[in-house]
C-alpha cells in the first residue's frame, strides 16, 4: 500500500472558526501591500519606462507583456507545487519577495546613456528588458500567487478566508 504524504499545512480545525491574531492580519497587510506596489510598478510604470527610455516601439511592449503572462503563468504552477512539497511557504514568500524586488529595482540598470541612440545599445537593452520582466514575473508570480496565496489558505478557515481580501482592499484600494 502506498502512503499518503504528511500534510504540509496547519492541522485541521475541525469545523472549529477560529478569528485571525494581530500577527497574521499584520502580515497579511504588509504582505499584501508589497506584492500590489510591485505589481503596479510592473504593468504600470515598467511599460512607460520601455516607451521613454529604451524605445517607441509598441511592438516591444507586447511582446514583454505576452512573454511576462507566459512565464507567470508557469511559475504560478511550478512554485505552487514546489511549495506545497516542501511545505515551507514563508520562506517562498519572504526569500521570493526579497528577490522581486531586486529584480524590479534593476530596471533603473537597463536604460541606455543619455544621447545614445545606436541600435546595438537599444537591441540589448531591450533583450535585458524582456528577460528581466520575465523573471521578476515568474519570482513575483511565484511569491505572491502561489505562496502567499496558499499561505493565506493555510492560515484561515473558509469561513473567514473571504474577509481577507475584503478587508485588504478597504485598506489598499
Amino acid at each position: 500500500m502506498k502512503s499518503s504524504p504528511a500534510p504540509s499545512g496547519p492541522p485541521p480545525t475541525g469545523g472549529v472558526d477560529r478569528r485571525l491574531g494581530g500577527r497574521v492580519w499584520a502580515a497579511l497587510l504588509v504582505i499584501g501591500l508589497v506584492g500590489q506596489i510591485a505589481w503596479t510598478v510592473e504593468n504600470m510604470y515598467l511599460n512607460v519606462f520601455v516607451y521613454e527610455r529604451i524605445t517607441q516601439d509598441p511592438t516591444i511592449i507586447a511582446l514583454m507583456v505576452s512573454l511576462s503572462a507566459i512565464a507567470a503563468t508557469v511559475a504560478t504552477l511550478i512554485v505552487g507545487a514546489w511549495s506545497d512539497r516542501m511545505g515551507k511557504r514563508r520562506a517562498f514568500v519572504a526569500v521570493g519577495y526579497v528577490v522581486w524586488g531586486a529584480c524590479t529595482a534593476a530596471f533603473g540598470l537597463l536604460s541606455p546613456e543619455e544621447g545614445v541612440v545606436a541600435a546595438p545599445y537599444v537591441f540589448a537593452a531591450v533583450i535585458g528588458i524582456v528577460a528581466l520582466d520575465c523573471l521578476m514575473s515568474m519570482i513575483g508570480s511565484g511569491a505572491n500567487n502561489a505562496a502567499f496565496g496558499a499561505w493565506v489558505t493555510d492560515v484561515t478557515t473558509p469561513r473567514r478566508r473571504v474577509a481577507v481580501p475584503t478587508r485588504c482592499s478597504r485598506h489598499f484600494p
